[in-house]
């Protein structure tokens, strides 16, 4: 594990992308209003993608994440482990703090209160209706995403993980869960996250000179 200035230099490639795409977003964001800019982020839906994105999505589930780490630990690379763990529990406590104090109608739920038509997916499950921001889900993932391009900043790995990050954002709009600024706030919250922890996950594991 590399300390954070030096994992920074050696993946800022991956930032780059990043902060190019969040001011894409907000830009975009900037221009639509929320119902036009989530139409034209979800203009159609097809029976094989309502599928691939309703399983897809749980790349991004806290269940999916703490079997990563569990899994990184029990192969003896300890300090990864830790560091999904601890970076998806400050992520969570972020998402879950902004979702109390800032209440926000999911878009199947701002569309159907609008009058307008909505296409509901078979199977997926609206738990709250009022916690549509930020996205938990992009918070997780973008978490997981910047947390493995931190300890392995070297990695040929890294685009692909930045791309799958980037896939459950959009499956949550897609599955009528979130908007375009809800996945926004999630992705920044989750890179926030990582790059907390790493800070200090990496003072414990350069003590401790255990792998990972």
């Amino acid at each position: 594990m590399y300390p954070f200035k030096s994992s920074f230099r050696q993946s800022i490639h991956i930032w780059v992308i990043c902060f190019l795409l969040f001011i894409a977003s907000a830009v975009f964001l900037f221009i639509e209003t929320k119902a036009v800019g989530y139409l034209t982020l979800v203009p159609y839906h097809h029976k094989w993608l309502d599928v691939f994105f309703t399983w897809f999505t749980y790349l991004g589930d806290g269940l999916f994440i703490l079997l990563l780490a569990m899994f990184l630990i029990v192969r003896k690379i300890k300090w990864t482990g830790i560091a999904v763990i601890a970076t998806y529990a400050i992520s969570g406590i972020l998402s879950q703090s902004v979702k109390y104090f800032f209440p926000s109608p999911r878009p199947a739920v701002f569309f159907r209160e609008a009058g307008m038509d909505f296409y509901e997916i078979p199977g997926v499950t609206l738990m709250k209706s009022m916690a549509s921001f930020p996205s938990g889900h992009t918070a997780s993932a973008f978490a997981l995403m910047a947390t493995l391009v931190l300890c392995y900043p070297r990695s040929r790995w890294n685009l692909l993980w930045l791309l799958l990050a980037v896939l459950i954002g959009y499956s949550r709009m897609y599955l009528g869960n979130h908007f375009l600024l809800d996945v926004l706030c999630g992705a920044m919250l989750g890179v926030l996250s990582a790059c907390i922890c790493h800070m200090y996950v990496y003072r414990f594991a350069a003590k401790s000179k255990l792998p990972g």
